[in-house]
């Protein structure tokens, strides 16, 4: 089933129609940039297709990633709150599609609509609370429960079952910068958990093999992450290929 996107809930189909007419469709490749941060605030996405990152960079030129952004999610939405700016810096990972407003228009569909605004808030809300869950992991935790963290937080996000497995479709690159760690740290992490037979390490893959025992090393660590909880036989959150029912309305007519 298509979902609706968070962004518009409780808003009703003509509502919806009315906030798509105003947006416009634009794709990018893989790789390519959809803002930097430190740039002004022009425009806000909303990602149909495809998969992107959010980063910054830390004083010592590191890349952090803050987080990935899969279809139905908002992208540039945390700079509006208070700058003039874009905080940080958004990379499509894979051939995406949006759906773009100017900020002008973006604003007045929340002036006009306040659910919509309520909506930006609750994302806004949920998603400084995420960070500052993964700042203290990343400043309290070791390497091993920080790393099961991660994996459990990002198959909750883009993860999906093979053969009663489950898979991530990301890099070791990816994995290192959402839990604040070097590449060789993370690879090393990653082949001693291979080696008990934890996870499989593959090209842009990463297969969870026992999901119960990085569970378990996020309990034993005393994770505040939330993805400890998460049910062994949850449904796949693979969306990369979903278009919500109004946005392909849109796209359609363009």
């Amino acid at each position: 089933m298509i979902e609706t996107p968070e962004l518009f809930e409780g808003l009703g189909v003509s509502e919806r129609r009315k906030i798509l007419s105003g947006a416009c469709a634009r794709d990018f490749a893989c790789r390519e940039m959809i803002f930097w941060a430190g740039e002004p605030i022009k425009e806000i996405f909303l990602l149909t297709k495809g998969r992107a990152k959010i980063t910054q960079l830390s004083m010592d030129g590191r890349e952090i990633i803050l987080g990935l952004t899969v279809p139905g999610e908002v992208i540039g939405l945390q700079g509006l709150a208070s700058e003039n700016v874009y905080s940080s810096t958004a990379q499509a990972l894979q051939p995406c599609r949006t759906l773009v407003w100017s900020r002008a228009k973006f604003e007045a569909v929340m002036g006009r609509f306040p659910l919509v605004y309520g909506n930006a808030q609750k994302i806004l809300a949920r998603q400084m609370a995420a960070l500052s869950r993964r700042i203290c992991d990343i400043v309290m935790g070791k390497v091993s429960w920080r790393l099961a963290s991660g994996l459990l937080h990002l198959f909750r996000k883009i993860g999906r079952k093979v053969d009663g497995q489950f898979a991530l479709d990301v890099t070791q690159e990816i994995v290192a910068g959402m839990t604040g760690m070097t590449v060789s740290t993370a690879n090393r992490q990653l082949s001693k958990w291979e080696g008990q037979g934890l996870v499989k390490c593959l090209r842009n893959c990463i297969v969870i093999r026992d999901f119960s025992a990085l569970t378990q090393i996020c309990q034993d660590g005393q994770s505040v992450s939330a993805e400890v909880v998460f049910a062994r036989d949850c449904p796949s959150f693979d969306r990369q290929n979903q278009l919500m029912p109004a946005a392909a309305e849109s796209l359609n007519r363009t």
